[in-house]
């Protein structure tokens, strides 16, 4: 059989990027595949030409294009017109190649009868020194339902991709006004005529940093159209073609409610820290003191702003869906008083990675988990309760050396398995209802994505049972851009702990 090797192009966009662009270029040059180009992309950086000054040390090993700065977008298409190969694969200027990126990607193109398959594989999260920090594993991608997979869940990377010329051919390139959903909006178009395949292999290392476009761009309203209006793809049709059986069809169309309704109506959330010897809430239920310092944070990625005539109506209906009992017509609905240990054993939340749910996965904590051991580090933090500690999916990966931890959880099977698991001397699980119980005085409380699922009365309750404790910090979700608060009248809704009826005051240190 005769040995295939395509000519590969590695497109490397790149703005400002003397941080990092140098340990990318080396990782595309030193691909065990020969037959590459490498082709760096300047997308009109201002830097004093420092960026044109890194890039050109290469001399002739790679291809330099200086263009106006335009966005992500409009570099990747000048690269993309300016290959000379078979297939595009695109390394972000701060992120990294395995040596064998493009080698076991070929490798398996060999065997395909089809060469037009998009190819994509799992990644590495590192921290802005190069530090791993876990890995994001795509295997449990259903390629059979790619389209639903890269609209609901969006793990796939766009730097472990090997993608095909002929989808530039046929779908076009990346369209130039999306700053920041240009690579999914791609995907999407390409998974409508093109097959994706996974390689289970490690094919790239994702840098997690402050200086990221996503973290720092306010797109929130870009993702909001972003799924309106691919919410169109799943017609009747799709559906009736992809899950045949009734029963099927019908959870998928709920689950592509709840996605599109979840990114359509959340928020962004910060990390923000607050130093004050007292907190109130200014409310006429609960006139109460805090006497420790408040450190909030989230890393929800979700979506603000957004007008509410823009939202479908059963897109709005199913948020607000009462889980317990339904009330009769005409009669006004009761807020949601969630059962954690049913939605645990049901794992209503959905995830695949983590029965906490999406938001305890490697991918969605990689930033938070970069930043919290220096910040535990600044704060001389020596304990701490993680209440709902959940399935410890995440904290796992965190370094707590010398910190005495305690995770509390209302879930006895949650707790039985991380002592069997995860126990150690600094390290205990233990039944908790953080509501009721009396809770144990620590350096800090770290309640992450906890009071979205609580009604008010329930969540002041939580908060006035911290205050309690006498613990020095509290770590708590907050989404910032929420004028006001609402109710809980189903699983989740975005809280923002600065208005009624918390009332908290302005942080002194926010992170997105």
């Amino acid at each position: 059989m005769q040995t295939y090797t395509p000519l590969i192009s590695i497109v490397i966009p790149v703005y400002n990027g003397t941080n990092y662009m140098r340990v990318a270029i080396d990782s595309a040059l030193a691909q065990t595949y020969q037959n590459k180009e490498v082709i760096v992309i300047n997308d009109g950086s201002r830097d004093g030409g420092k960026t044109l000054e890194v890039a050109r040390s290469y001399g002739d090993r790679i291809r330099l294009i200086d263009k106006p700065n335009g966005g992500v977008a409009t570099a990747l298409n000048a690269g993309i017109m300016a290959m000379k190969g078979d297939f595009l694969s695109w390394l972000s200027h701060d992120d990294v190649y395995p040596p064998d990126k493009l080698e076991k990607q070929v490798t398996v193109l060999q065997g395909l009868a089809d060469k037009n398959t998009v190819l994509f594989g799992d990644y590495t999260l590192i921290d802005s020194k190069g530090s791993e920090m876990g890995r994001v594993n795509a295997s449990d991608i259903d390629t059979a339902n790619i389209l639903f997979e890269l609209y609901a869940r969006q793990t796939m990377h766009g730097c472990t991709l090997l993608v095909p010329k002929a989808v530039f051919d046929q779908v076009g390139l990346f369209k130039e006004n999306l700053p920041t959903t240009q690579d999914y909006d791609l995907w999407i178009r390409t998974a409508l005529k093109f097959p994706f395949l996974h390689v289970p292999e490690v094919l790239a290392y994702s840098r997690q940093h402050e200086e990221q476009g996503s973290r720092t761009m306010k797109h929130r309203k870009e993702v909001a159209d972003f799924y309106m209006q691919n919410f169109a793809h799943f017609t009747p049709e799709w559906l009736n073609l992809h899950y045949p059986e009734e029963a099927v069809r019908h959870k998928y169309m709920l689950l592509l409610r709840k996605f599109a309704a979840e990114r359509m109506w959340g928020a962004f959330g910060h990390v923000y820290l607050q130093a004050v010897s007292h907190l109130r809430f200014k409310n006429l239920r609960d006139h109460v003191c805090f006497r420790f310092k408040i450190l909030s944070y989230v890393c929800k990625r979700s979506l603000s702003g957004v007008a509410k005539n823009m939202v479908p109506l059963s897109i709005k209906n199913l948020l607000r869906k009462n889980l317990n009992k339904q009330p009769a017509p005409g009669e006004k609905a009761e807020p949601s008083n969630l059962d954690f240990i049913s939605i645990y054993r049901k794992n209503i939340f959905g995830s695949k990675e983590s029965r906490s749910g999406s938001g305890s996965t490697l991918e969605q904590t990689a930033y938070i988990r970069s930043v919290l051991p220096d910040l535990f580090k600044e704060l001389n933090i020596k304990s701490i309760l993680d209440v709902p500690c959940g399935d410890f999916n995440w904290m796992k990966l965190l370094d707590l050396s010398g910190v005495q931890y305690t995770g509390g959880d209302i879930v006895p099977e949650i707790v039985a398995k991380n002592n069997e698991q995860y126990a150690s001397p600094e390290r205990e699980f233990k039944v908790i209802n953080i509501i009721t119980d009396e809770l144990p005085k620590v350096d800090v409380i770290l309640c992450r994505d906890c009071l979205v699922h609580m009604k008010f009365d329930h969540a002041m309750q939580e908060i006035q049972n911290f205050k309690n404790s006498g613990s020095t910090y509290l770590l708590a979700t907050t989404f910032t851009d929420r004028p006001e608060n609402e109710e809980l009248y189903g699983i989740w809704r975005t809280l923002n702990l600065q208005k009624a009826p918390f009332n908290l005051p302005e942080p002194v240190q926010l992170i997105n």
